[in-house]
């Protein structure tokens, strides 16, 4: 009998917390596009909890397309040194509210922009039916550092959803030059040598930049063999409308700003 009631209970919890969840009225993707800061993260799941003292404020853009679907690409520091993750956001019959596949958790994911002003915070919720495994509230802002009442929004926003108050982290901006962040991070080797020795990164820099510049010109070579193959136009140009290499042109991007973001810290 106590174990019904406590599943009731939960069930019944879980719903009431869902039915909160709305996305902004009259959302604006295209003036949420941009660049953004997570500044705010509340997030308890117990897996989590060992790494709670190693979140950083991390840099992400967004970037709408025409069917009206999101794309965030976001760059950090972690505990191997430099990461950039993309993630695609499917849209859904609500503006402000969109769904994803996880792969580390393979399950689909909800979400949801609850509140932003479009120039300075965003509040987004991340969720399956709020579990501590699965659920995140993030607090975005287009500066790494916010006003303390919208610190104290987030905060409170996240209480309400049931989220401790471990759990929820706004950790303070740590530029990569400074002592804090070369004694209490954990670069990678790469990212260790370049700190101490900044010519390296340049040299680095330099070999990027002549990599994605080989690249580019082999694409075109490529582009105009298959133009010549295809007769199709007149100019080779045309074929750079096809799928796949769209897609080896954004392939060669990404490398080449992750690479910059990386020397970036």
């Amino acid at each position: 009998m106590f174990l019904v009631v406590t599943v009731f209970s939960v069930m019944l919890w879980t719903q009431c917390i869902n039915a909160d969840i709305h996305p902004q009225q009259d959302f604006d993707l295209q003036r949420f596009s941009g660049q953004w800061y997570r500044v705010g993260l509340a997030y308890d799941s117990p897996e989590f909890v060992p790494w709670r003292s190693y979140v950083q404020v991390s840099n992400g853009n967004v970037t709408s397309d025409m069917d009206g679907n999101a794309n965030l690409t976001i760059w950090g520091t972690g505990l191997k040194g430099c990461m950039c993750r993309v993630y695609y956001y499917q849209k859904t019959d609500l503006p402000g509210q969109f769904n994803y596949f996880s792969d580390r958790h393979q399950i689909l994911k909800d979400i949801t922009v609850v509140e932003s002003n479009y120039t300075e915070y965003g509040l987004v919720v991340k969720y399956k039916k709020i579990v501590k495994e699965f659920s995140q509230v993030s607090l975005y802002g287009r500066s790494p550092t916010l006003r303390k009442e919208l610190v104290e929004r987030f905060r409170n926003y996240s209480l309400s959803l049931g989220f401790s108050a471990d759990s929820i982290l706004t950790p303070s901006f740590v530029g990569p030059n400074s002592k804090h962040w070369l004694k209490n991070s954990t670069p990678s080797y790469w990212t260790k040598i370049g700190a101490h020795h900044p010519y390296i990164s340049w040299v680095f820099c330099f070999a990027l930049y002549f990599t994605y510049m080989y690249c580019t010109i082999t694409l075109l070579n490529i582009q105009r063999t298959v133009a010549i193959l295809y007769k199709k136009s007149e100019s080779y140009y045309s074929y750079t409308s096809l799928p796949h290499v769209l897609y080896m042109k954004n392939l060669l991007y990404l490398i080449w700003d992750s690479g910059l973001k990386c020397l970036e810290g």
